[in-house]
């Protein structure tokens, strides 16, 4: 396992040529490559080039492309192969745990040789300049052009009005599926497959149940009514929020254990009514109409809680 070691001396300023970024284009069809770059030109007259391999990078790896790194640097920098040490890290967080250090070498073809942050300090005189933290470091990956986000979302609950609930619209695993199926059928209202006429048919079905012993069902069984006024409670209490925070609450609440599921049941498979229809949650929903209960937490939209780096988050050591 490769740690850092703490030189006492850091390498003197006036002999580090370059301590930033690099972008390194090669093809138009490939993505530019972007690493961090420290050039140090010890007191022996030997200059030290340390590639590190940083979150965002949109090119190829510091590995899979070091000749054309390379290629990059000697064209900028003049580098020489018999007069420049190139070492390349993989830092804490990239791979894993350790870091990763590698002593890179040309001669017939590139090879690599393990090696440890003492060897880069041996040779550079002190110890290296340090790279920024993670949130710094890559947002200057992203002023670069690179970076990988992804935009968080949370769902959005309100109370909902139970009446204002859409009627099923293919109530597949209730008891009573073969009864939609027949008014499906008879309907003709619409053409199959419309979104209004299978609302009409969800709605003609809502008064067949209202007619038939709904205990069959396994959905109807739960106390619905207690079930929806506890998760107002809920959010009302919290507000809008993580819906671990609405899930947590549930584990406080004093409902029967089989009650206490299907009521976390609402914010972790929640009810989603959107467009007028249901996206998920139409069997509860249809439960609840008949429940007694005059509101329910619904999921009704998403919101976002903006964009967050999905790549590795740098951890020290480059």
């Amino acid at each position: 396992m490769i740690r850092d070691r703490k030189a006492t001396v850091e390498v003197p300023k006036d002999r580090v040529l370059y301590h930033d970024l690099i972008k390194v284009v090669r093809h138009t069809r490939q993505r530019p490559g972007i690493y961090w770059f420290r050039l140090i030109r010890a007191a022996s007259g030997v200059r030290v080039g340390v590639l590190t391999e940083v979150p965002g990078n949109p090119g190829l790896s510091v590995c899979n492309d070091i000749e054309g790194i390379l290629q990059y640097l000697d064209e900028k920098y003049e580098l020489r192969e018999d007069s420049t040490a190139i070492f390349e890290i993989w830092p804490r967080g990239c791979i894993d745990e350790d870091v990763q250090i590698n002593r890179v070498s040309f001669e017939a073809s590139v090879s690599w040789d393990a090696a440890q942050r003492e060897d880069i300090e041996t040779l550079a005189g002190g110890a290296l300049p340090p790279l920024p933290n993670h949130e710094e470091l890559y947002a200057r990956v992203r002023a670069f052009g690179g970076g990988t986000e992804e935009e968080l979302w949370r769902p959005r609950f309100e109370v909902f009005p139970v009446t204002e609930l859409p009627p099923p619209h293919n109530p597949s695993r209730c008891d009573y599926a073969s009864t939609f199926r027949n008014l499906e059928a008879e309907s003709s209202c619409a053409p199959p497959g419309l979104h209004d006429a299978t609302l009409a048919v969800g709605q003609h079905f809502i008064e067949a149940l209202a007619r038939l012993d709904r205990s069959q069902c396994w959905y109807h069984r739960a106390n619905w009514k207690t079930i929806a006024d506890e998760s107002v409670r809920i959010l009302r209490r919290i507000g809008h929020e993580n819906p671990d925070r609405y899930r947590a609450e549930v584990r406080k609440s004093k409902l029967p254990q089989r009650d206490r599921r299907w009521l976390d049941s609402l914010f972790a498979d929640p009810i989603f009514v959107n467009g007028g229809t249901y996206t998920n949650g139409q069997h509860r929903g249809c439960a609840l109409r008949f429940s007694g209960a005059t509101h329910a937490a619904i999921h009704t939209n998403d919101e976002s809680l903006g964009t967050v780096c999905n790549d590795w988050v740098y951890l020290g050591g480059g």
